[in-house]
Order: structure tokens, then C-alpha cells, then sequence
């Protein structure tokens, strides 16, 4: 497991998680507190939605997959990972 944790990947994948749950804490304040229309809680909540899934998806994008194309691209034709590797 130790060595599973300092792959960038899966830190990536773990900080994208962090951010979902911020869109999830926006959701459950939209929907709990069930403000007015147009209200400032609503305004509030709503970018924090959008804050977590720009996050999540800017992980992705950025982080997680290009680590996981270098992983997959300095890989041998047998599947054995080089020695050497740091990502």
C-alpha cells in the first residue's frame, strides 16, 4: 500500500475525490437548505459545485492521466515496469 500512495495517479485520483466531495457538500447545501431562488446561498452553493468539478476535472486532466500515459508508455513489451521508474 506504500508504494501505491506514491504513485502520482493515485494522489491525483485522491485529491480529485476531495473535490468531488466539495461538489457533493454544494449539492446537499442546495437541496437541505432549500433556499429562495436566486438567494445568496444559492449563488454561494452553486459555485461551490462548480469549484469541485473544475477541480476534479482539471486533476484529471492534468494529473492522473498524463501519469498514467508515462506509466503505461515506459512500460517493456513484456508488461514488467523499468526499474528507474518515478512516475
Amino acid at each position: 500500500m506504500g508504494s501505491m500512495l506514491g504513485d502520482t495517479a493515485v494522489i491525483g485520483w485522491l485529491a480529485s475525490l476531495a473535490f468531488l466531495l466539495l461538489s457533493l457538500v454544494g449539492c446537499l447545501v442546495l437541496i437541505a437548505l432549500s433556499p429562495a431562488k436566486g438567494s445568496l446561498t444559492v449563488r454561494i452553493s452553486t459555485a461551490v459545485i462548480d469549484v469541485g468539478i473544475l477541480g476534479s476535472m482539471v486533476l484529471s486532466c492534468f494529473v492522473t492521466i498524463p501519469s498514467m500515459a508515462l506509466k503505461l508508455w515506459r512500460m517493456s513489451p513484456e508488461g514488467d515496469a523499468p526499474a528507474d521508474n518515478i512516475v
